[in-house]
């Protein structure tokens, strides 16, 4: 559990650098002050970071607790952080062009 744990964690760091990333040219702006701050937007983008070790944190606890739904709290994050960066992955290697 410790294991799945940190990797949960990290996968949500790593996610969150890679959103960061990919979003930069439309933050770095807002960050200026050359834009309005989209508060909805902002706030999914640190969605990753949530998922990731707030997942982790709330899993750890239910498992010091000796719950069982500590598995299924850890496994939901990780198959969402998951699927996202397999989106991420498709995005970049195959970009929506109009």
């Amino acid at each position: 559990m410790k294991h799945a744990l940190r990797f949960l964690a990290t996968l949500g760091i790593v996610a969150q650098a890679l959103a960061l990333l990919a979003t930069w040219g439309e933050i770095a702006p807002m960050l200026r002050g050359e834009r309005n701050i989209d508060v909805v937007g902002t706030a999914l983008l640190f969605l990753p970071l949530l998922l990731g070790v707030g997942g982790a944190a709330w899993a750890a606890r239910l498992h010091s607790h000796g719950s069982a739904w500590a598995w299924v709290v850890m496994g939901v994050p990780l198959v969402l952080l998951g699927l996202a960066l397999c989106l991420a992955v498709l995005f970049w290697l195959e970009p929506i062009r109009h």
